[in-house]
């Protein structure tokens, strides 16, 4: 398995400068590699007790339009794929913090 020496905080600063509208995070175990992530929603906030998330399923790009917009939000309101799939990723979440 190859190496790096690539520092994990020197990357996720890169990551913090090149997209300043996404949440970066870092998740590091001793001797255990290193996953950093670059997301576009927050993944959870947690204040004392309490945890919130927006972590989304089945989302879209924007359209180039107010009417592509539109379009863009029907199809994904009412297509039954992701529907299924929103429904699997808030129930998973769902589960993982009640147990917490």
């Amino acid at each position: 398995m190859p190496t790096s020496d690539i520092d994990p905080i020197v990357w996720l600063a890169y990551l913090q400068v090149e997209d300043e509208n996404a949440y970066q995070f870092l998740l590091q175990s001793p001797g255990a590699p290193t996953f950093i992530g670059n997301a576009p929603e927050q993944l959870f906030h947690r204040k004392s007790l309490s945890i919130t998330g927006e972590a989304l399923a089945g989302t879209r790009a924007r359209g180039q339009s107010l009417a592509l917009d539109c379009q863009i939000e029907l199809d994904l309101l009412f297509s039954p794929k992701d529907d299924i799939e929103f429904t699997i990723v808030r129930e998973a979440i769902r589960q993982k913090m009640e147990a917490i």
